[in-house]
């Protein structure tokens, strides 16, 4: 069954499918790496996955300037790299001193949608690619799911709880009560069963 949800987020040329992936995408990881408790310690996801975190307050100002002007963007990127031993590594560096912490703790998990999913070997990313990363970042950080069986009663709820702004909280809440209208307060797609399913056997 397509999740209807993914509609109020969906581009003209983005399937519902790809939404829908991502969000199986984003459950997978979590499972994966063991990261079933929220908020979700999203360095700590970044660092079992080989991401290595590099704040711009780390950098120079030229070398700052050289990250957002090839890459186009002000608030993250992911280099990837061989190691001194051949490893594949990922140098994601993300922006610390002009976004939030809660956006930044978006900026990192939209990143980890570009390794698992092989964006960053790509010259140039696409407006898909940025698309689905932004909704990967928030069914990563909030699955909807959890917010159904934590039974989250509202927005500043939402935000506390998996530490992600308001507006994103807006969005996951309007998602949540959309879905409740139209299959019921506690319907959860089999692939959301499973994950609650193998989470509560890790915790």
């Amino acid at each position: 069954m397509e999740n209807p949800i993914t509609k109020t987020l969906m581009y003209s040329n983005i399937s519902g499918e790809k939404y829908d992936e991502m969000d199986k995408l984003a459950l997978e990881v979590l499972l994966d790496y063991g990261a079933v408790t929220f908020p979700l310690d999203i360095a700590g996801l970044a660092k079992k996955i080989g991401i290595n975190l590099i704040p711009y307050s780390s950098l120079s100002f030229q070398k700052i300037q050289k990250l957002v002007e090839k890459n186009s963007t002000y608030k993250g990127v992911t280099c990837p790299r061989r190691d001194s031993n051949g490893s594949l590594r990922f140098d994601t560096f993300y922006n610390d001193i002009d976004i939030m912490p809660l956006a930044q703790r978006f900026t990192i998990a939209h990143e980890i949608k570009h390794v698992v999913c092989g964006d960053c070997f790509k010259k140039t990313l696409t407006e898909e690619d940025e698309v689905l990363a932004e909704h990967f970042a928030r069914s990563l950080l909030a699955p909807q799911c959890m917010v159904i069986y934590q039974n989250e009663k509202d927005r500043n709820a939402i935000s506390k709880h998996y530490e992600i702004s308001l507006p994103s909280a807006e969005n996951c809440y309007n998602a949540v009560e959309n879905r409740k209208i139209k299959f019921g307060v506690d319907f959860l797609f089999q692939f959301e069963k499973d994950f609650i399913e193998e989470r509560n056997k890790i915790l």
